[in-house]
């Protein structure tokens, strides 16, 4: 995720505007747009989504992570247990990396 905080960073640059301002605008805390922007994260989380909608960036993997998300989503039937048995099977097909 080194290229997206590269990007981020970038954006906040150019953009003129603070961390207290980004702040404002999205609700994330500074702390967190600090964090962001420094590349300190692992994945790919709906507060980053939404600094990057904010500042215009695409990045591929928030496209991969939301068409994961929406496939995981649509095999699920709502309901805690189903929850549980996605994620165990997820889990077990982890193991064939």
């Amino acid at each position: 995720m080194g290229d997206l905080a590269k990007s981020i960073a970038n954006a906040i640059e150019s953009s003129g505007y603070s961390l207290a301002d980004l702040s404002k605008m999205t609700g994330i805390h500074r702390s967190q747009l600090h964090r962001f922007r420094s590349g300190d994260f692992k994945r790919y989380s709906k507060n980053l989504s939404l600094l990057c909608k904010t500042l215009q960036i695409e990045d591929k993997n928030a496209t991969i992570d939301r068409d994961l998300s929406l496939a995981a989503h649509s095999l699920w039937d709502g309901t805690l247990d189903g929850k549980k048995k996605l994620i165990r099977v997820l889990e077990s097909l982890a193991e064939f990396r």
